[in-house]
């Protein structure tokens, strides 16, 4: 039996109905109306007394909504597309090698506030070609997330990166446009630091508590990340994160895997982004 099977209000005893003879009665045809279907209520979340438990590990994030337009500001929040490089800019060595998959940038200045974050200038998110060969793979030498702090200069007309082959947006040249919302959300047991937590917090529950409820999926940056195999950082190296990328109809990462991109606290706040670490895994 799961912990939400326990969590579930008991509901009243049904009471044995006295058969009673029925008069027939001659049925008048009544045409239907059609009925539209109401959605099943979400499953009930854990009680109080263990969320409150778990209060304290409540943090902020902010969900991603993926557009159906096709943005072509290379300034813009988006996925895919062409994006931002200046006619004379602090990436332009890497970006001339032509070795990197484009895959979303975020304008910080749209971003609901997150902690650490920047409030300003634009984040680029990169793929190295042929780093989705396998099953799962990271990466962190400088050339997953670049930063632009200003984007007032002009934008080098007639460039555009070249998607790799292996590249998983369904439609790498259409930049579909980024909205963003802030939201809430309590730590699951998927993630690294769950084991220190649970016991600080004394949570004698069974190790899936929540999981069923509060599974950090979808895209979003920041707050807490789900995994098809694991989360891959450390405990006594902790690593916030930067975007999260699950499959959907726009992009797949393999067999319905996730991507992220990860960063210490400590060198997001001094816009250290070349340290920045890609990790994906996928079924």
């Amino acid at each position: 039996m799961g912990l939400f099977d326990w969590f579930r209000r008991k509901q009243p005893a049904a009471v044995e109905a006295t058969p009673v003879e029925a008069t027939p009665v001659e049925a008048t045809p009544v045409e239907a109306t059609p009925v539209e279907a109401t959605p099943a209520a979400p499953t009930p979340p854990p009680p109080p007394e263990h969320l409150g438990l778990l209060e304290s590990t409540r943090v902020t994030y902010v969900e991603l909504g993926i557009g159906d337009g096709d943005e072509r500001d290379p300034r813009a929040s988006k996925l895919g597309g062409i994006p931002y490089r200046p006619v004379k800019g602090p990436h332009d060595e890497l970006l001339a090698r032509d070795e990197l998959t484009f895959i979303a940038q975020v304008r910080c200045e749209e971003l609901p506030a997150l902690p650490a974050f920047p409030r300003y200038g634009l984040l680029q998110f990169w793929l190295v070609h042929d780093d989705l060969s396998d099953g799962v793979g990271e990466r962190s030498d400088g050339r997953v997330c670049l930063y632009y702090m200003t984007t007032d200069a002009p934008q080098l007309e007639g460039w555009k990166p070249t998607a790799g082959a292996d590249s998983p947006l369904t439609d790498p040249d259409r930049g579909r446009p980024l909205a963003f919302t802030a939201r809430t959300e309590v730590m699951t047991p998927g993630d690294y630091q769950w084991r220190t937590v649970r016991d600080r917090l004394g949570i004698t529950a069974p190790a899936d508590f929540g999981q069923s409820d509060y599974e950090p999926t979808g895209h979003r940056i920041g707050g807490y990340c789900a995994f098809t195999q694991g989360d891959p950082r450390n405990p006594n190296d902790p690593q916030l994160s930067l975007l999260q990328l699950d499959t959907s109809a726009e992009i797949e990462w393999g067999d319905t895997g996730i991507a992220h991109w990860f960063l210490r606290e400590e060198d997001l706040r001094a816009l250290a982004f070349e340290k920045t670490l890609f990790y994906w895994d996928c079924c």
